[in-house]
């Protein structure tokens, strides 16, 4: 049987979705959900996608997201198989993780943005985990309460910018109390859904977009549009100017500016599309292994030390300033 069409245009909205094989248990305990969340964070500084809901539900996700650069199936390929990756590390297991491809719902934002996320922050209401959204950790709702820090990766304003400035929040905890509206529930109830959520008028205009190339996966028309993304020596600068030295401090070892160097390599291994055999080249001609070994330093650092987590925050935030 052919694999259903993915279609993929600049500034696109989906309801994305993936389940544990044979309905098995993903998200056992918080460190399984960061270890999501670390790959929302890559996927959003390395193909710029946008998440402006999520919620993980024991055996799958659900997410909303917005792709600017038309890169849906490249941006889910990393998420889904880095995650299988370090899910098994962690677990100490191997094999597939997810049953298949994930799903992707292409969303006319006009009309079914507000109703899709409010479907998301419901899902744990709806399945009786818990009474209200808030009591849910791990959603993006609570972060629209301004309960928690809002990480770099989430977006609010879409959300926040359709009802009254003065409390917008409080016009949003009302709209999700309305409840899930019953086109979605029906919409959502279907086994095999049609890839659209929209009006037959953007069904034609999608349909209008793709008309030239239906025999491929991702149609030529709207294939990813070449944009500047970070580079290597983006990274490095970011990190120069954060730690205030000098950039050629970055690429070559000094006990002085050893913390800085590693964060650079740390942070070119996560955001970039390069080989680690490039990365290490960059740096001074190191071993690509140590390339590795410092990212997965840097990584398991970040867990105990707030501190480096913070300023590698900060760095990320410096490299988002930069125009795509």
């Amino acid at each position: 049987m052919a694999r259903s069409l993915r279609i993929e245009y600049p500034g696109a909205w989906y309801h994305v979705m993936n389940r544990g094989l044979c309905r098995r248990e993903i998200f056992h305990a918080e460190e399984y959900a960061q270890l999501f969340y670390d790959l929302l964070d890559e996927i959003h500084l390395r193909y710029q996608i946008e998440i402006h809901s999520y919620c993980l539900m024991g055996n799958h996700y659900h997410l909303c997201i917005k792709t600017p650069n038309a890169n849906l199936g490249k941006a889910m390929r990393h998420l889904n198989g880095v995650f299988t990756q370090r899910y098994n590390n962690l677990m100490k297991t191997d094999g597939p993780l997810f049953r298949g491809r994930y799903k992707a719902i292409l969303v006319e934002a006009q009309s079914y943005f507000l109703q899709l996320t409010r479907y998301i922050h419901l899902n744990p209401v709806a399945a009786g985990i818990v009474q209200h959204p808030k009591d849910y950790p791990w959603s993006s709702y609570n972060f629209l309460l301004n309960k928690k820090e809002k990480p770099n990766w989430l977006y609010f304003d879409e959300i926040l910018k359709s009802f009254d400035p003065k409390d917008p929040v409080k016009d949003y905890k009302k709209f999700v109390s309305e409840g899930i509206d019953a086109e979605l529930k029906s919409f959502f109830d279907v086994q095999k859904k049609f890839p659209i959520m929209g009006s037959q008028q953007f069904i034609e205009s999608v349909k209008t977009k793709n008309s030239t190339s239906i025999h491929n996966e991702i149609p030529d028309s709207v294939r990813l549009i070449k944009h500047n993304r970070i580079k290597i020596e983006d990274i490095v600068h970011s990190v120069a100017e954060y730690y205030h030295i000098d950039p050629e401090n970055v690429l070559v070892f000094t006990k002085s500016a050893d913390l800085p160097r590693k964060v650079a390599i740390y942070l070119a291994v996560q955001i970039l599309e390069e080989p680690q055999m490039n990365i290490a080249k960059f740096f001074n001609n190191i071993s690509y292994w140590w390339v590795s070994k410092i990212y997965h330093r840097i990584l398991s650092d970040m867990k105990e030390n707030k501190s480096l987590l913070q300023d590698i925050n900060h760095i990320k935030a410096l490299l988002a300033k930069i125009q795509t």
